[in-house]
């Protein structure tokens, strides 16, 4: 029997964006892939460029929330954000939503709610 392949995810989005490919090419090769978030997140440089409180060169510049009609994201608010995003890439790639795991220090339930 191949074993897994087991993919540790830094941050929510580094599964499509940084291992995506992989991901999809064990999938294709008939491993059973088993993917681990261990940061929620929290104070994340992009969570103060969402926040106004940094600028971005990706965006060309400063969001502002409150012209952009959204609320200041507080940190379990982007964490469970990030979570949230995490969980549904799996899936969408292939991955058996149980082999999607979410394994660091804070408490998140399966729907990637903070406890």
């Amino acid at each position: 029997m191949t074993p897994p392949a087991i993919i540790y995810i830094p941050h929510a989005d580094d599964l499509s964006l940084t291992f995506g490919v992989d991901v999809i090419k064990h999938l294709r090769a008939g491993r059973r892939v088993i993917t681990v978030l261990y940061t929620d997140g929290q104070g994340s440089f992009v969570q103060d460029c969402l926040n106004g409180v940094s600028s971005s060169n990706y965006w060309g510049g400063t969001h502002n929330p409150e012209e952009e009609g959204y609320s200041l994201l507080s940190n379990i608010d982007f964490a469970n954000a990030r979570t949230k995003e995490y969980l549904s890439e799996g899936p969408q790639l292939g991955v058996n939503p149980d082999d999607v795991i979410v394994d660091f220090a804070d408490t998140v339930d399966k729907e990637g709610v903070k406890t």
